[in-house]
């Protein structure tokens, strides 16, 4: 008579511990999808701050390759703006820690940056010699913004296309 009573026990104990156990995976998931989400947002957002305040910072060279201010009230606004490298260190985080393979995206902005230094640092050089301003800069300052915008687009738009394989895996 005991055996009797034992099976239906341990068949309601153990169908008790399977469904703590499947509760338990299935929140662990949630919560890891929600986290994962969170931090999307966040690089989603550090980014658009990011590429916003680059070109606010290079907008003052591009006036003054257009002629409409001069170098050195170029500089004086790029010294009185509120320069934060918060951004890119919170980009760079997330992206080390949590999505490493859309490095390639932010390496492609940076590498726009790269270039709008170059024109503007071939700008500083051509002015201190002629002092005017040059069509040929500007040009290819407006050709560096092309490449940044290009690129941020290209980075949100895989920034949005993980947070919808991130909500389909679970």
């Amino acid at each position: 008579m005991v055996p009797q009573i034992i099976i239906p026990l341990i068949t309601i104990v153990g169908s008790g511990v399977a469904s703590v156990l499947i509760a338990f995976k299935l929140n662990a998931r949630k919560d890891e999808k929600q986290y994962l989400r969170l931090k999307l947002e966040e690089l989603n957002l550090a980014l658009i701050r990011y590429c916003a305040q680059l070109n606010a910072d290079f907008y003052p060279y591009s006036s003054a390759m257009a002629g409409k201010i001069t170098y050195n009230q170029a500089l004086d606004i790029i010294i009185n703006s509120k320069v934060s490298d918060m951004e890119i260190d919170k980009i760079l985080m997330i992206l080390n820690l949590y999505f490493p393979h859309l490095k390639f995206y932010f390496e492609r902005i940076q590498k726009a940056k790269s270039l709008a230094l170059d024109v503007t640092k071939d700008f500083k050089n051509y002015y201190q010699n002629i002092d005017s301003s040059s069509e040929k800069h500007y040009k290819a300052i407006r050709d560096a913004f092309d490449l940044l915008d290009e690129w941020e687009k290209k980075f949100l738009e895989v920034i949005q296309l993980e947070a919808t394989k991130i909500n389909k895996r679970w």
